[in-house]
């Protein structure tokens, strides 16, 4: 059974910084709120001044001995509240004050926004390192059960010793993949501190597979970005190309040498691997990523890549299987 890899997250962490202060809703609602005081102010302002208001009708009488029957009448008329006007002063005092509160809040805001980010990316350093750890402590308890088991078999040993090292094998298998979980959840909350929420359209449509498909795409491209801080427990599978003249790859070839062509399309490879046992193709590589569909003895497929650990090859778009369960055709 190959190493868990622990969720990838490569964008460093300026870049965190700036992306939680544009999209996080809060900073945004202490932005429209600062706005919201300033107008406030000006309106406070603008009480102090006097009232204007203009007033234009148009009059007629039928009296028959006047000479000019129809007129018009025009009006202006000037009000000043004098109890605004005295009180002028510590409205203005008290804008400044509303003003002063909410910038003072804004900072305080943007710096606790800021420590949570560098808490949760800590915290989700320390879930990966955690993922490590107990991965090698599971390796280590499931080799013991083996000998155990192998003892066990030729009565060297007796059979609570084996029960009890396969217990502990169990335990370390549910800390490593708990430690999975804990590693998965840093990652969930790094995204929400940024601020990044899933585009996948909304959830009622589609079936549960259709969702999971979807958020996997997601994710795919929200994390794959330029690498600018040490990697993480585990690193990305690395692409295994076909050798050719023009560049040396460092990867191992898996696939047979064709001769390279100009052309922009490239012919479909022929299978370059075959099954040799019923074998559960995943998302990932990993037995934690999600089942697909299970290969019968005998296919044919061909290998696109391999993880780096060489533990697991990818098949097709999003397949991955078990290197141990294929055979590189020569």
């Amino acid at each position: 059974e190959g190493a868990l890899q622990a969720p990838v997250w490569t964008l460093p962490l300026e870049k965190m910084e700036e992306m939680a202060m544009i999209h996080q809703p809060d900073v945004r609602e202490m932005s429209y709120q600062t706005r919201i005081t300033a107008d406030e102010s000006r309106k406070a302002l603008l009480k102090l001044f006097p009232g204007i208001s203009l007033s234009t009708s148009r009059q007629r009488d039928d009296n028959s001995f006047t000479l000019n029957k129809d007129w018009y009448e025009a009006g202006l008329r000037v009000t000043w509240n004098l109890m605004n006007l005295l009180s002028g002063p510590s409205q203005m005092a008290f804008s400044k004050t509303s003003e002063e509160v909410v910038a003072a809040k804004r900072l305080a805001l943007r710096m606790a926004l800021l420590s949570q980010v560098h808490v949760a990316w800590r915290q989700f350093e320390q879930a990966s390192i955690q993922l490590q750890r107990t991965d090698e402590l599971y390796q280590v308890e499931k080799a013991l059960a083996r000998h155990m088991e192998n003892r066990a078999s030729q009565d060297a040993q007796s059979p609570l010793d084996r029960i009890s090292s396969s217990t502990s094998a169990i335990l370390a298998e549910l800390r490593r993949y708990q430690s999975l979980a804990q590693a998965h959840n840093a990652l969930g909350r790094m995204m929400a501190t940024t601020g990044q929420d899933p585009a996948v359209t909304p959830i009622r449509e589609g079936s549960l597979a259709d969702l999971t498909t979807r958020v996997d795409n997601w994710l795919a491209g929200q994390l794959t970005q330029p690498q600018s801080r040490k990697e993480a427990a585990a690193t990305p599978a690395k692409p295994v190309s076909p050798p050719v003249a023009a560049a040396a790859t460092p990867t191992r070839p898996v696939t047979t040498p064709v001769e390279a062509k100009a052309t922009p399309t490239q012919a479909k490879p022929e299978p370059a691997a075959t099954v040799n046992a019923a074998a559960q193709t995943h998302t990932g590589p990993g037995k934690h990523y999600r089942k697909l569909h299970v290969l019968q003895p005998g296919e044919n497929v061909t290998v696109y890549e391999q993880s780096k650990n060489q533990l697991w090859s990818r098949i097709g778009e999003r397949q991955w299987i078990s290197s141990t369960f294929i055979d590189i055709n020569p």
